[in-house]
């Protein structure tokens, strides 16, 4: 686990469509919290779709990621807001 302060991903999330969170550096730990009221498809490091995607994040659900190297990650839910993406 990596200690400090966290740092926020920087994009922002368009309704029903692929957007991309960014990672200032490259991480090994991420922290994903879905408060939007809605399911969010997620992609790691990749675009995503409805129908291409690494796991669903429903809401008031939250996910750590570690272990692997993480730039991007690529939302698509019908929602523009209540999705944050932390990494250390």
């Amino acid at each position: 686990m990596n200690t400090g302060a966290s740092r926020a991903a920087t994009g922002s999330i368009t309704n029903n469509t692929d957007s991309t969170l960014t990672l200032a550096d490259s991480s090994a730990c991420a922290l994903v919290t879905n408060i939007s009221g809605v399911d969010f498809y997620i992609r790691i490091n990749g675009a995503v779709s409805a129908t291409v995607y690494d796991f669903i994040l429903a809401h008031n659900q939250r996910v750590w990621i570690t272990d692997i190297s993480i730039a991007t990650v690529h939302v698509y839910g019908n929602a523009t807001s209540g999705l944050r993406v932390v990494y250390w």
